[in-house]
């Protein structure tokens, strides 16, 4: 008897199986972006590295927004705002990789989930119970376990990766917003559009070509944001979210094994407390909105 292909197998499993594996390759992916970053970061700027970043995935959407006419927008100042915030959180984060372990960054980075749930108390007037009031409390704990104030000097490396979980959960304050009126493309291609314009002259000021493995990395980091982007959104939209939640956060041991062997970093027990802290109280939160969006699909509708 033949064996089974490899279409036979992926047909086979469930539709958590499929979207499972969507999700861990596209934690991969993204540990892997981090790495390139850490390691383009010992021949360019980080100016450079953002522009180059930003410019790279335009040129990659053009031709796509234009072929679905996703040029026009309806919310040109919303796409600014978008912008900004989404500027800052990514420059923040390329500076907190160049200089501080993966693993801790991307723990940090994880803290995201909280912010974006204290924006949804502030902006759409969400009710919050003390359940995940007391998950927000506890994942803060996790962050001052790490960080240390007052018992060790301050790393702005760190608070780098704080100011980029910050502002990621302003981005999906944005395109929770923005989504409703503007295509995916659009999306995209004006972000592009907007950190390349702003990053092209501090990146000319402080401009150093890279070598044929610099250009490789560009390459590389460009393709492995937009591969881990693909795999998360088809994961998240084949499986179920209270089940695909816990997987995202392969993306840390990715990063641990990245930073472990390609940087030689070795994380302190503080880094591995406050992580466990962290991603206990997000993935509480994760799961539990999840179960909370899934029970008021479910409830009937009112007569």
């Amino acid at each position: 008897q033949r064996s089974p292909t490899i279409r036979a197998f992926w047909q086979s499993l469930s539709p958590n199986g499929r979207g499972a594996i969507f999700i861990m390759v596209g934690s991969f992916f993204l540990a892997a972006q981090g790495a390139g970053i850490k390691s383009l970061a010992e021949q360019l700027t980080i100016w450079q590295i953002v522009f180059l970043r930003f410019a790279l995935i335009g040129l990659i959407i053009l031709p796509f927004a234009l072929r679905k006419g996703a040029i026009r927008t309806r919310r040109p100042w919303a796409h600014i705002g978008r912008g900004v915030v989404g500027l800052i959180g990514f420059t923040s984060m390329v500076y907190a990789i160049s200089h501080a372990p993966l693993a801790t960054v991307t723990s940090i980075a994880f803290t995201r989930v909280i912010f974006t749930v204290i924006l949804a108390i502030l902006i759409f007037k969400e009710t919050v119970g003390w359940r995940r009031w007391s998950a927000v409390i506890i994942g803060f704990l996790g962050v001052l376990v790490m960080i240390r104030p007052g018992a060790a000097p301050v790393d702005l490396a760190l608070l780098g990766a704080l100011l980029n979980a910050v502002a990621i959960a302003g981005v999906i304050v944005f395109l929770k917003i923005m989504s409703r009126t503007e295509q995916p493309e659009t999306l995209v291609l004006y972000f592009s559009l907007f950190g390349s314009v702003v990053m092209l002259v501090p990146a000319i000021a402080v401009w150093r070509w890279p070598d044929a493995w610099g250009w490789g990395l560009v390459l590389f980091i460009a393709a492995a944001g937009a591969l881990a982007q693909s795999c998360n959104v088809r994961g998240w939209a084949i499986g179920e979210a209270s089940a695909m939640a816990p997987l995202g956060y392969f993306q840390l041991v990715f990063a641990g094994l990245f930073g472990f062997f390609l940087f030689y970093e070795v994380p302190d027990i503080y880094t591995y407390a406050g992580a466990a802290i962290i991603v206990a109280s997000t993935l509480y939160i994760s799961i539990r909105e999840a179960r909370l969006r899934g029970a008021a699909a479910k409830a009937p509708a009112p007569e």
